[in-house]
């Protein structure tokens, strides 16, 4: 019998978390930007609703200061709400995370104050820095032009008349031709969906290059015991990789209904000039591709050079196959994901759209 005291166990349990931190630290990191971008999101596809309540509280006398704390206290309390339903997965989670081995006596202590006040704090300003814009835009609209639904969008550029360029577009098929110029109206959308895709892409990368490295064991005679470090920090990756998976699926839906709502009017009008209902949805679904193209592209070398900077020695690439099948299929996920809300935006009544804006 061979008998550790439990400092022993406490110290071979830290040198197995001591490369798990870097997988959380970079892996938050990485959960906050989508989040963030799919909170802007959201706020940005309400900006109509939130328009036209503005409107509605100015008319039966409102102060702009009432009228921001309303619009505001909605998201806020999401936030919170969210706020605390992390922490008790946090809390839930926590064993299976610092209890890599099985020789820890007694609980997992949960998150500490100074930990429940740092993320509440980051909840609020990520809700408010997302929706002020948003309500300082509606706050901004004229009581009549809120309440007859002919506010702008705000976020789209008005585009430049360019003789050649026009010429060179004409040979473009149509949904392409909408695509692009979804695209080019809105660039700044375009660049964050574009880093919302490399994100997502840097931890499929660096996922693909952890598996790609030599299995190391303890050879027990017939057996073979896996080291535990490698085996908890692929679990680890793993489950970072689930959820940011499961956030840019959220973000890239809401992203195409938030950009499908904004550009209804010009859909309409290139209805009413020939094209389908296909080719609309097409060109919703193409704005969504080529802005996450670039974010696919600089994803891959993104996540070998994460991992390497994150990991000592000397590591195996993984092969380029499979980066090149993970942003493959990144790429017809975005497509496949926009698919849904562009079609519902697409069966609109093109008349009742150009009546809602010239009323």
């Amino acid at each position: 019998m061979t008998l550790h005291t439990w400092q022993f166990k406490a110290d071979q349990d830290a040198v197995i978390l001591k490369t798990s931190r870097p997988i959380l630290v970079v892996g938050s990191w990485l959960l906050s930007f989508l989040a963030v971008t799919g909170v802007a999101a959201l706020a940005a596809g309400r900006a109509f609703e939130r328009t036209r309540r503005a409107g509605l509280l100015k008319a039966v006398g409102a102060t702009p200061g009432l009228i921001a704390a309303v619009l505001l206290t909605e998201y806020l309390a999401l936030a919170l709400l969210a706020d605390a339903l992390g922490l008790t997965v946090a809390r839930l989670a926590g064993p299976a995370i610092a209890s890599p081995t099985a020789g820890r006596i007694g609980d997992v202590a949960g998150p500490a104050g100074a930990t429940v006040a740092a993320t509440t704090v980051l909840a609020v300003a990520v809700a408010a820095l997302a929706t002020v814009p948003p309500t300082l835009r509606a706050l901004r609209t004229a009581t009549g032009t809120a309440l007859a639904g002919t506010a702008p969008a705000g976020t789209a550029r008005r585009p430049r008349h360019r003789p050649r360029l026009t010429a060179l577009s004409a040979l473009l098929p149509t949904p392409l031709l909408l695509g692009l110029r979804l695209t080019a109206r809105r660039p700044g959308r375009a660049l964050l969906h574009a880093c919302s895709t490399a994100a997502t892409l840097i931890a499929i990368v660096a996922l693909l290059t952890l598996y790609a490295q030599p299995v190391k064991g303890y050879g027990l005679g017939s057996s073979t015991l896996p080291d535990l470090r490698d085996v908890h920090d692929r679990r680890l990756l793993l489950a970072v990789t689930v959820l940011l998976l499961a956030l840019a699926t959220v973000n890239t839906i809401t992203l195409t209904w938030t950009t499908a709502m904004e550009a209804r009017r010009t859909m309409a009008i290139a209805r009413t000039l020939g094209a389908t209902p296909g080719q609309i949805s097409a060109g919703l679904s193409t704005a969504q591709l080529l802005a996450a193209l670039p974010g696919a592209v600089a994803g891959v070398p993104l996540g070998v050079g994460v991992y390497r900077l994150l990991s000592a020695g000397e590591r195996i690439t993984p092969p380029v196959s499979w980066m090149f099948a993970a942003a493959l299929a990144i790429l017809l996920a975005t497509a496949a994901l926009a698919t849904l809300p562009a079609r519902v935006a697409a069966r609109r009544s093109v008349a009742q759209t150009l009546s809602a804006e010239t009323a």
